[in-house]
């Protein structure tokens, strides 16, 4: 069955059109397939990634959509729709989005679709605008391939922000030298009975405290920035038991 889905899912994911807009025809049109189309795709996927500032990078599933506009003095005004998805790389990673790899459906992947404008003169592409919406995938889809796979929790769920204090803590304790503050929460999902557990994924920054500092002024304590960071930000993972 597993086999069958991700078949049917491959077999989705090749299906895309290309069409013109009826009150500004264009003098050619591109199919989503297109080497041409790939090249914009990816050049409006950096763009978004490197304007994303919270959660996870994301990469080019397909391109659903493209709409080629009369030339202009400036050149071609290109309109694109993508379909992207999440993957494992927190937006402050430096590897680059090829290497990421893509979160698996049953942990509730977080799916983009974005409308895109972009302008292509002398053979490079330029993003004019970009608006993208994204959610989670939906429940009924995550137990259809895994029926005790735990959904995505709130942020701000106590359980949830109390095993992201207890991960610091610990990460803290066994780091001897640079104390580090919590940036951001990314992901958590809470496992109820029998495992009784919640995981967590969150980002946290190296302060200008060492361990000692931060023990008898941890108010003094802020996150390093810019050339000073020396070694930035970092994701980290913990999985606790709940009470």
């Amino acid at each position: 069955m597993k086999l069958l889905l991700l078949s049917l899912l491959l077999a989705e994911s090749l299906l895309c059109t290309a069409f013109l807009v009826a009150t500004k025809p264009s003098s050619r049109i591109i199919n989503c397939d297109d080497p041409e189309a790939h090249e914009a795709a990816l050049e409006a996927l950096h763009y978004i990634n490197a304007h994303h500032h919270h959660g996870y990078k994301h990469a080019l599933n397909r391109v659903e959509n493209v709409n080629i506009l009369s030339e202009t003095a400036n050149g071609e005004i290109m309109l694109m729709e993508l379909d992207l998805l999440e993957t494992k790389c927190p937006w402050v990673s430096p590897t680059p989005v090829e290497s990421c790899p893509v979160r698996p459906i049953i942990e509730q992947a977080v799916e983009g679709d974005c409308k895109v404008k972009l302008q292509k003169q002398n053979g490079s592409f330029t993003v004019l605008g970009v608006r993208c919406k994204s959610e989670p995938d939906s429940a009924e889809n995550i137990h259809k391939v895994c029926t005790t796979c735990p959904l995505l929790a709130l942020l701000n769920n106590t359980q949830v922000t109390h095993a992201v204090d207890q991960a610091l803590l610990h990460f803290n304790r066994d780091n001897s030298t640079v104390f580090y503050r919590l940036h951001e929460i990314g992901r958590a999902q809470i496992q109820g009975a029998p495992e009784n557990r919640v995981s967590v994924e969150f980002i946290i920054a190296a302060s200008n405290c060492s361990i000692e500092e931060a023990n008898s002024a941890l108010d003094s304590c802020v996150v390093l920035t810019g050339d000073g960071a020396g070694q930035g930000q970092i994701s980290h993972k913990a999985t606790y038991a709940t009470a």
